[in-house]
């Protein structure tokens, strides 16, 4: 397995290359945050070591950094720590965290847990799928004709405007029995009266939150919450109405990784109906939605009232 241990502190970097190499791992080290992106964009360790500050800035800045790069990259990260330093817990790519002093049992400890677990999906970057029309053109189909192409176990990523068609399709899985659950930007009283006849769960999502409304910058519990439904219920289809929304308050990169780390875990045992406006995310994104997902475009659309 390959190590990276990224700290400015030469004497705990030495420790911590002493702990690993005699763990029977390949160790690399860097001293800086960018001298850490650019040995992870090269050598894909598979685990990282990171101080909480390196060189007087955040040891995270990393993740940024690699992912103005290559979004497919995927980092397993342990912070280092004293005891008085907060980590954030949405970061998607912090696995744990280890307080100052540590001992060679901690650090052996994750070495042995994370030796065997598969690091990274390949970075191959694939044509975006041809974008289906669902209607509008003169060869017309019928909606509930097009609806059926949608089956269960599968991401969906539906193109249009405001979430409309994406309800629809709700609709569809909601009457063969699949428990919902919509995580959604817009008002909870819209939701309830466009979906009235339908059982479901709604988690609604705010800058400002309050009552029953779920702070949208916290990823960590919003994952958490996903992946609990998923668990709990038999034939889950869980709905993302705004993707933009999200994304315009956390950051495409951040996003774009909680989504293709829940569609990536969750393969067949979940659906996902994911509803975007095609100007929210770049080629790039795109290209990183498209590598696993099936990508629907609309062209007739109907805003939620």
């Amino acid at each position: 397995m390959k190590v990276l241990v990224v700290d400015d502190n030469i004497a705990i970097q030495e420790v911590l290359k002493e702990i690993i190499t005699n763990a029977g791992h390949e160790v690399y080290s860097a001293s800086s945050v960018s001298d850490a992106a650019e040995l992870v964009l090269d050598v894909h360790p598979n685990l990282i070591f990171l101080d909480s500050y390196v060189g007087g800035e955040p040891g995270l800045n990393i993740i940024n950094e690699v992912q103005e790069e290559n979004l497919n990259i995927r980092m397993k990260i342990y912070v280092i720590k004293n005891n008085k330093e907060h980590i954030p817990k949405d970061e998607p790519f912090v696995l744990g965290e280890i307080e100052k002093p540590f001992t060679s049992a901690d650090i052996i400890k994750i070495l042995e847990k994370e030796c065997s677990i598969p690091y990274s999906l390949p970075s191959v970057k694939k044509p975006i799928k041809p974008k289906r029309r669902l209607w509008g053109n003169r060869h017309k189909k019928q909606p509930e004709q097009e609806k059926s192409i949608l089956t269960s176990g599968k991401t969906y990523i539906i193109i249009e405007d405001v979430p409309s068609a994406v309800y629809d399709y709700v609709e569809k899985f909601a009457k063969e029995g699949h428990a919902i659950l919509i995580i959604t930007t817009s008002k909870i009283k819209a939701i309830n009266e466009r979906m009235k006849h339908i059982k479901m769960n709604i988690v609604a999502l705010s800058s400002k939150p309050r009552l029953d409304y779920k702070d949208i910058r916290k990823l960590g519990t919003l994952t958490e919450t996903i992946n609990k439904f998923i668990k709990d219920n038999d034939r889950p289809v869980v709905v993302i109405d705004r993707l933009a929304s999200l994304i315009e308050n956390n950051g495409a990169n951040r996003i774009l990784t909680m989504v293709s780390q829940l569609t990536t875990e969750n393969k067949g045992l979940a659906t996902f109906l994911i509803s975007t406006s095609e100007k929210s995310i770049d080629r790039k994104g795109m290209d990183i939605l498209g590598h696993n997902m099936e990508i629907h475009k609309i062209e007739s659309i109907e805003a939620i009232k």
